[in-house]
């Protein structure tokens, strides 16, 4: 079809779909829509719908449960859609699961929209986007119905070396790493996702610019984490990072991640934690029953103390954290502490031995080959939390409630700019 006469199916959505054109059997709809029916040889049609597909064409998935025994996949395209009906109404099923690392994995793309519809109990990650410029995940779920074990897949939506990432109003549950993972990835929004029952809710790894907002993330091990790990070979210092206006409830689940994975390390009872970052603003935050690090401020430095496992060879790597603006957040705590883990049960003995019960803690971790001003973590005007410096690498031997070194301000961040393709319904 010649691309001046065609009509984009971005336009047809504007339509509501009973007025769409009928898909002839195994065949592109004249408009760029290839449509997937579950009453049809699926499996088949799918993927080759996906290989098949011209640039700005669409793959649309009817209502229906599909399910699939091999993981999709897509690459080198522009400006494709994969939707569905409703992410309660599309289902694609890959619980008989036999080949694949992931659900469905799309690389090298050019503006790729996933929008409205499921993925479900798949061998491994749910939807990963790899290498690609223009990523937006819409109103889609990835969920594992199986009970909470580290067999169960490591991330529902897995965005990795990409630009332009959007995540906006999505679902995941069951994630035996993080639920909803950008990692090593520039210009990022992830916003009104709801995200339970994983080990870390959100994490953000080794991104640069980067806006977490407007979600909730309830009953996993840590809500939202902002990561840097060392041995990553894209971005090796993440910055530039805010957190900010999300609903942080109960994150009290034990941890389930494999033994080995970073997010092993977190304790239960964890809302927001910031490893090893450059540049991070958390406000206006609301952080319910998260008793163990309501907010924690953490070294790599910490990890290596915690767990010897961790240590690590990467001369690129800064380990240290800087310039992190805790700001007009409220904590609302629950009786007692979910104390587990061998970083929960130590805090569990600091806590206690120091009488303490801090809804902000700081691992007190300076890099001393920099003047303190070019690293400051400053704490203020949340509402009457309590702070303090537990002196991780010194094995908390100095413990410092309200440090005055957290008493200061920084300028506030700016807001990140993403060019990620949107839906016009």
């Amino acid at each position: 079809m010649n691309a001046a006469n065609r009509i984009f199916p971005w336009m047809l959505a504007l339509l509501p779909l009973w007025l769409l054109p009928s898909c002839k059997e195994d065949s592109l709809d004249p408009e760029g829509i290839w449509f997937i029916s579950a009453d049809e040889d699926y499996r088949t049609t799918a993927q080759e719908a996906l290989i098949n597909m011209e640039d700005y064409d669409t793959v649309h998935f009817r209502a229906g449960v599909f399910e699939f025994n091999t993981q999709l996949s897509v690459s080198n395209k522009t400006g494709i859609v994969i939707r569905g009906e409703g992410k309660d109404v599309t289902i694609l099923d890959f619980s008989a699961q036999l080949s694949g690392a992931q659900g469905v994995l799309a690389t090298d793309m050019v503006d790729i929209i996933f929008a409205d519809l499921t993925v479900r109990d798949m061998a491994g990650d749910g939807i990963k986007v790899k290498d690609s410029d223009g990523v937006s995940f819409f109103r889609v779920g990835a969920v594992y119905t199986t009970p909470l074990t580290s067999a169960n897949g490591a991330y529902g939506l897995y965005p990795v070396t990409s630009e332009d990432v959007l995540i906006d109003g999505c679902y995941v549950r069951g994630a035996s790493d993080a639920g909803i993972y950008v990692g090593q990835s520039r210009q990022v929004h992830v916003r009104n996702c709801y995200v339970e029952e994983c080990v870390a809710g959100i994490e953000v790894e080794n991104c640069i610019n980067a806006d977490v907002y407007g979600n909730t993330a309830t009953k996993n091990t840590g809500g939202i984490l902002v990561f840097d790990l060392p041995s990553l070979p894209v971005i090796k210092n993440g910055n530039t990072t805010r957190v900010f206006d999300n609903d942080l409830i109960n994150n009290t689940q034990g941890n389930f991640a494999p033994p080995g994975n970073a997010v092993a390390n977190i304790p239960e009872g964890t809302g927001i934690m910031i490893l090893a970052y450059d540049r991070c603003e958390v406000f206006n935050n609301r952080i319910t029953g998260c008793n163990t690090l309501g907010i924690g401020v953490v070294s790599y430095l910490t990890l290596e103390v915690l767990d010897p496992g961790s240590s690590y060879d990467d001369p690129a790597y800064d380990p240290y954290v800087y310039n992190i603006n805790i700001h007009d957040n409220t904590f609302n705590r629950s009786p007692g502490y979910p104390f587990a883990g061998v970083l929960g049960l130590t805090l569990q003995a600091v806590y206690t031995a120091n009488s303490i019960a801090p809804d902000i803690v700081l691992d007190g971790s300076f890099n001393a080959s920099l003047p303190e001003a070019d690293q400051k973590v400053c704490v203020y005007d949340n509402g009457g939390a309590q702070v303090a410096n537990v002196d991780a690498v010194n094995e908390f031997a100095n413990v410092i409630p309200n440090p005055t070194s957290a008493d200061c301000t920084l300028s506030p961040l700016p807001e990140t700019a993403i060019d990620a393709p949107l839906l016009p319904y």
